[in-house]
């Protein structure tokens, strides 16, 4: 039986038949892969101890004719910030649950793991205020969608291509774009108008790591449009319903 090694995050877990476990990761170099842990659900099992939340994990994998099974496991880092923190937990959960139910099996992108490696780091900082938290979890989306290909279009206006000027602007969520107030038509899709701030910010966004964008200065107001302005983009680019974005948005409020 063929094994393989590689770095990993656990998405989520789900009993399976009799004592064993299935845990669903996002690898480094294989994209998501599900494992079957024989005895998994048992206190005593020698392998899940290692295969915590909110933690990179070193695993071997034996290849499998159903499921790959894992052979072994090592913490490779572990963020206790996020794991003390009831908050932070909500929001690590909205980065693995957009992950799980937007990627498929063995469709490795090393660039979605680096974002999850990136974003945890980012939440375990124990500075983070409320607005910040927030804002980490509508980055993540933006970035998260933009290497699905579902790119945000900020610097040219939708209909006559000219330049945005900071003037009037509307968003179009369904094509991810910007349209000035010369070229607003009477008839069109659900439209937001967007304040040059936010702008600014989402073209930051694109551009800059996690690190850096939760150091921007960003009031409560503006916080609150551009988590307005992402959910209803995500709403048109996302097919399954993320069910801890609507408990954040329920739960922690600045």
């Amino acid at each position: 039986m063929s094994t393989y090694k590689t770095q990993a995050i656990i998405l989520r877990e789900n009993d399976y038949i009799n004592a064993d476990r299935l845990f669903y990761v996002y690898t480094q170099n294989y994209g998501k892969v599900i494992l079957m842990v024989k005895g998994g659900k048992k206190i005593q099992s020698k392998l899940t101890p290692h295969l915590q939340n909110f933690s990179i994990v070193n695993l071997l994998i034996a290849k499998g004719k159903t499921f790959d099974r894992l052979a072994s496991s090592q913490i490779l880092h572990y963020y206790q910030d996020i794991k003390n923190n009831f908050e932070k937990i909500a929001i690590a959960y909205n980065f693995l649950e957009l992950v799980d139910k937007s990627t498929h099996v063995y469709h490795p992108d090393e660039k979605i793991f680096n974002l999850l490696v990136e974003n945890l780091e980012a939440l375990n900082d124990n500075r983070l205020d409320i607005i910040q938290l927030k804002n980490l979890s509508n980055f993540f989306t933006i970035r998260f969608l933009n290497i699905l290909g579902y790119s945000l279009q900020l610097y040219n206006c939708l209909y006559c291509k000219k330049k945005i000027e900071s003037n009037e602007n509307y968003f179009y969520p369904r094509k991810g774009s910007i349209a000035c107030s010369k070229c607003l038509p009477t008839k069109s899709d659900r439209i937001i108008k967007i304040s040059d701030d936010a702008i600014k910010v989402l073209r930051m966004v694109i551009l800059e790591n996690p690190q850096k964008l939760i150091k921007i200065k960003i009031d409560s107001k503006l916080s609150i449009e551009l988590e307005k302005l992402i959910t209803e983009f995500t709403k048109f680019h996302l097919d399954s319903q993320i069910k801890s974005k609507e408990f954040i948005a329920q739960t922690i409020n600045p």
